[in-house]
């Protein structure tokens, strides 16, 4: 009996003992399994240090001890509630290091359901790192907007302070010889700029100082050109002491004076180029005469064709280029023969070109002084004159007393005649006779051009007598004289027809005033007087 029960104790023993085996077995294989998912989870989860620690908690406790008391071991030879080798019994509970999952092992859904979560929280993180981000540079935007803002008023303030004033030279222009006109200039400033305060106690507005620059105020303006040379020369503006101390001053950083200058344009006394023609200003082309322009000297013939290569040109031989500008000028005149200048004043008349055919016949040059109010009906004749190599003077329009007439009635005289000369012959008038040699300071002021006199009087005015006039001339001929004959009358042309051969065979050379002037090496001067050229 005793033995029986010992076996069948034994039996159980041993069916207690195995089945604490299995247990052990499986124990083993749930932990083996159970670490092994924890090492899964571990590396997908390894960035995550708190699920890590989660990964690395204790595996739950086996054993096979007899009469063991802890409920966590494995077997236990009394123990009525034994605990299962079920990994979740008892077992550490997983963690992400947020939420917490029993036994440490999760199924494919859980796994699924903590990346996702996983994924969200990063999610959220990065969102709010950008929102952060932004609103950072929201910040910044607001901040440089508002900087911006600040200095563009501040600025908009001092430009509408500061006021940009133009003064600019009008342009200008003359001919050669004319009196040089006038220079004004125009100031100005932007718009809306004009009732800018410049002094409150005076109330003085940017309009008051535009006001005196356009009245010619606080500068001047100053040209170097005598108006005698062709060309463009600068007008330049000069402020005044008082108006430089105020722009340096008190109008300082709140007004700039900008200057332009302007220019003065000199044209050409006589007209203006027309391909290889020059014309006149009155539209006539020039003729048989010399030009001067742009500091070189051309002549036309009696076409008006530009004249090239050799040329004798009255009592000069001359040499131009291919372009028409003069090379050389040779003067045919004899320095050590005797000449004598013929003059004629009063006309043109009836037997002025009479007296034309006689110089041209003998190669004879004579300066004709010429009233305007005879002009009309003989323009012929005064062109004529200039292609033969004579001179055109000036003898006033209708032969007044010029000491009489105030500075404007001179220049009346003298312009209405040589606009008629240069009407007829396309160049004015070279020289001036004064009616009855009458000069004094206002006229030699006014006339504008050399005054010749004479040395000879031959009276033939009033005598009307040819012969009596040729007497006077031989015998009081001299070289360099200056003889006074007058063409409108009839016995002073019969007179001078015999004089102009008889004079060349005593050997004179006869020449205009001006040639004889440039053979004895002087340079007449406007407003001086010459009586004659005697050595």
């Amino acid at each position: 009996m005793e033995q029986r029960r010992n076996e069948g104790n034994t039996g159980r023993t041993e069916r207690y003992t195995g089945r604490g085996e299995s247990r052990n077995s499986r124990a083993r294989e749930g932990t083996e399994s159970s670490r092994n998912s924890r090492a899964r989870v571990s590396t997908e989860s390894s960035r995550n240090s708190r699920t890590r620690a989660g990964t690395e908690s204790r595996t739950p406790r086996t054993g096979a001890g007899t009469g063991s008391r802890n409920p966590r071991v494995g077997a236990s030879a009394g123990g009525r509630n034994v605990s299962t080798g079920n990994s979740r019994a008892g077992g550490n509970r997983y963690t992400d290091g947020r939420n917490a999952y029993p036994g440490g092992v999760l199924s494919e859904e859980e796994e699924l359901a903590r990346r996702r979560a996983e994924r969200e929280r990063r999610r959220r993180r990065e969102k709010a790192r950008r929102i952060k981000k932004r609103r950072q540079c929201i910040g910044a935007m607001l901040i440089c907007f508002l900087v911006l803002t600040t200095v563009f008023t501040v600025r908009a303030v001092g430009q509408r302070r500061h006021v940009d004033i133009t003064l600019k030279v009008d342009a200008a222009s003359m001919l050669q010889e004319e009196e040089i006109p006038e220079f004004t200039a125009k100031a100005s400033c932007a718009d809306k700029k004009s009732d800018v305060m410049l002094d409150r106690k005076s109330k003085y507005i940017v309009q008051d100082l535009l006001d005196e620059l356009n009245a010619g105020k606080g500068y001047t303006l100053k040209c170097d050109a005598d108006g005698t040379e062709e060309g463009k020369y600068s007008i330049k503006i000069k402020l005044s002491k008082d108006m430089k101390e105020r722009l340096d001053s008190e109008w300082k950083n709140r007004v700039t004076m900008n200057m332009e200058n302007g220019t003065l344009t000199v044209k050409n006394k006589i007209g203006e180029w027309d391909g290889d023609k020059f014309k006149t200003w009155e539209g006539d082309y020039v003729t048989s005469q010399f030009v001067e322009s742009e500091g070189d000297t051309y002549y036309f013939d009696a076409d008006g064709n530009k004249v090239t290569g050799e040329k004798q040109i009255g009592f000069y031989d001359c040499v131009f280029d291919e372009e028409g500008k003069m090379e050389s000028r040779e003067s045919r005149l004899d320095p050590n023969k005797p000449m004598m200048a013929l003059t004629f004043d009063d006309g043109p008349g009836e037997r002025t070109g009479e007296l034309l055919d006689v110089l041209e016949k003998y190669n004879a040059h004579a300066t004709f002084f010429m009233q305007g109010v005879n002009i009309p009906g003989y323009e012929a004749e005064v062109a004529r004159m200039l292609q033969i190599g004579c001179e055109l003077g000036n003898h006033s329009y209708d032969h007044p007393q010029l000491s009489t007439l105030d500075a404007a009635g001179i220049q009346k005289q003298i312009g209405d005649t040589n606009d008629l000369i240069r009407g007829a012959a396309g160049k004015p008038a070279t020289v001036l006779r004064p009616p009855y040699g009458d000069i004094d300071d206002n006229v030699k002021a006014n006339v504008g051009l050399p005054m010749i006199l004479w040395n000879i009087d031959t009276l033939d005015w009033k005598t009307m007598d040819a012969q009596a006039t040729i007497n006077n001339v031989l015998c009081n001929a001299d070289d360099g004289d200056i003889v006074l004959m007058h063409d409108i009358h009839s016995p002073s042309v019969d007179a001078a027809i015999y004089l102009i051969p008889k004079l060349i065979e005593d050997g004179y050379q006869l020449v205009t005033v001006s040639e004889m002037a440039e053979a004895r090496g002087i340079t007449m001067e406007n407003g001086a007087v010459y009586t004659d050229f005697n050595k």
